[in-house]
């Protein structure tokens, strides 16, 4: 089958209603852990996310307290420090960036199934054409966005977030009026394996604001979120099957009681990325 270039598109839009997504029950044991972790080459406090899984997307997630936190870039160790009125969210003692073609590996300790360990080398940050827009209504001046990724190089994997905001025009302050979209540049696919999406068309006013994010990323984190969007039915930014063979950097530490215990049993990914950022207006 033929190999072609894949962007693919995954929408959130806020006040959305929320749709149930049940695990599957055949998928064998749930994860021990759910990590949410990006180290960035961005000067701030980094963060480090940990919870449990959940059975339905209607769940809400118990956060898992208590861990030690610690990122290593091979001479420097930054510790984390849960914050106290936000549990589960761990964020770094010291503001510090990641830089670029540096190793890291996250440390996890004191957690459900022990420890764990995961690294990723930060890629160096890429300069990118801003989106272009279509005006799609011009009696109500409403736009969409007509592409992303004018210099696409398959060599170099990335994820695009767009953050849309039009909540200070005039008219739309009472209504639904802000949306976060993501596209990835992964390479190319065997589109025989790829699921179809189930995307809104978003489209938003003259003035919105928007802001671009281009993330550097891995050629590993890119490998683990084309697993999970091939084998992921989206609906409205909901995951509506659980990705089977999408395997987390996140390795258990160890596990003496059982040594043929599957190491990777966590969801997630510890993923290290360099960000450069667009704003723009749209007219």
């Amino acid at each position: 089958m033929k190999n072609i270039f894949l962007i693919i598109l995954s929408v959130l839009i806020f006040a959305s209603c929320e749709r149930e997504a049940a695990w599957p029950t055949d998928e064998g044991k749930l994860p021990y852990l759910v990590v949410e972790a990006m180290l960035t080459n961005e000067t701030k406090n980094q963060e480090v996310i940990l919870s449990l899984p959940v059975t339905s997307a209607n769940n809400v997630p118990v956060m898992v307290s208590g861990a030690d936190v610690r990122i290593i870039d091979g001479t420097t160790i930054y510790l984390f420090t849960e914050d106290t009125l936000n549990p589960g969210h761990y964020y770094s003692n010291d503001v510090f960036a990641g830089v670029p073609g540096h190793s890291y590996e996250l440390a996890l300790r004191f957690l459900p199934g022990g420890g764990w360990d995961g690294t990723d080398v930060m890629p160096p940050a890429e300069l990118f054409s801003p989106l272009t827009l279509l005006l799609v209504n011009e009696a109500d001046s409403l736009y969409k966005i007509a592409s992303v990724c004018q210099n696409y190089d398959p060599s170099k994997f990335a994820m695009y977030e767009i953050s849309l905001d039009w909540s200070g025009v005039p008219g739309y302050d009472t209504l639904e009026n802000k949306a976060v979209l993501y596209y990835y540049t992964l390479g190319s696919l065997d589109m025989g394996e790829v699921l179809q999406t189930d995307l809104e068309s978003v489209t938003f006013p003259k003035g919105t604001l928007i802001k671009e994010r281009r993330y550097s990323i891995s050629g590993p984190y890119a490998e683990w979120l084309r697993e999970i969007l091939i084998e992921t039915q989206w609906n409205n930014g909901i995951i509506m099957a659980h990705p089977g063979n999408a395997t987390s950097n996140m390795t258990q530490y160890i596990n003496y009681a059982d040594p043929d215990a599957d190491r990777h049993n966590i969801a997630g990914f510890f993923c290290a990325c360099s960000v450069v950022e667009w704003n723009g207006v749209a007219q």
